[in-house]
């Protein structure tokens, strides 16, 4: 992925979330329900991230979780990526 695709991404975000997040957690195995706690979600699939990977392990939500956990603006990965 080059640069310029990374700049494509952040705008698709940057368009669906007014903030930039002080604190990213990556959500393994056992800790999806974590986003559960969210206040003020919004949700982005993967899927609807042109040129964005998909999680490859099964179960996992595949999605980004932005909002506020324990009044911190976060960005959850729900799904990660094994290669």
């Amino acid at each position: 992925m080059d640069m310029k695709r990374i700049d494509q991404i952040c705008a698709f975000i940057g368009e669906r979330v007014p903030y930039v997040p002080e604190v990213l957690v990556i959500l393994g195995s056992g800790l999806g329900a974590m986003a559960d706690e969210v206040e003020e979600k919004i949700v982005v699939k993967y899927e609807d991230i042109d040129g964005f990977l998909v999680s490859t392990v099964e179960g996992h939500a595949g999605q980004f979780v932005f909002g506020t956990y324990k009044g911190k603006k976060v960005a959850m990965m729900q799904g990660r990526f094994h290669y």
